[in-house]
């Protein structure tokens, strides 16, 4: 995994001054939605690397494709001065974020177990000790497709959100005028309270 987060760290420095915004996020939204998918389709009796290790993968470098180019766009778009916030902001809804999908995929994952053990004739306590394998593994299997529907949810919220950003780093008229706008704005904010 830390190949191939290197190796997707260096593919987004080389092309974020050439690709929009909105193909990194959607690409990286789309191939964590992937990994879940192959992680809700394991097989259990075939080997790690026919399902594990690419769903791993892509889970890595979706991830990286995210945070790489979110952080830049963070730091872009925010006044010179407030890029400290905006990297504060994405990280704490970044956190956020985790934090909901991980305990919906926590609940479905529970749910599922206690059903399924339930029509297989055992009755579980709250941690799930005891549960049969086949409750056990269609309760990962549900909790991987609600990863995979918090994927695809963020692939179509990314290219409704975004679609307009364009290229991180390359300003049009509008959005450098609004800067030096405002940069002048706080220089003059700033001489108004030393004089």
């Amino acid at each position: 995994m830390f190949v191939s987060g290197v190796i997707c760290n260096f593919i987004v420095a080389k092309t974020v001054a050439r690709i929009s915004f909105v193909w990194f996020m959607v690409i990286g939204t789309a191939l964590t939605s992937v990994a879940s998918l192959l992680f809700a389709f394991i097989d259990a009796d075939v080997t790690y690397w026919a399902f594990g290790f690419p769903a791993a993968c892509l889970s890595v470098v979706g991830a990286d494709f995210v945070f790489a180019t979110g952080t830049l766009f963070a730091a872009k778009v925010a006044l010179p001065h407030e890029q400290s916030l905006a990297g504060a902001l994405f990280q704490t809804m970044t956190q956020l974020g985790t934090s909901f999908g991980l305990t919906v995929s926590t609940i479905v994952f529970d749910r599922v177990i206690v059903q399924r053990s339930a029509a297989l004739g055992v009755t579980v306590d709250s941690t799930g000790v005891g549960a049969p394998r086949p409750a056990q593994l269609d309760s990962y299997y549900a909790a991987e497709w609600s990863n995979f529907a918090f994927g695809a949810l963020a692939a179509l919220v990314s290219i409704i959100v975004f679609r307009n950003v364009g290229i991180v780093g390359h300003e049009d008229d509008t959005v450098s005028e609004k800067t030096a706008r405002n940069s002048e704005e706080v220089k003059e904010e700033k001489r108004i309270e030393t004089a």
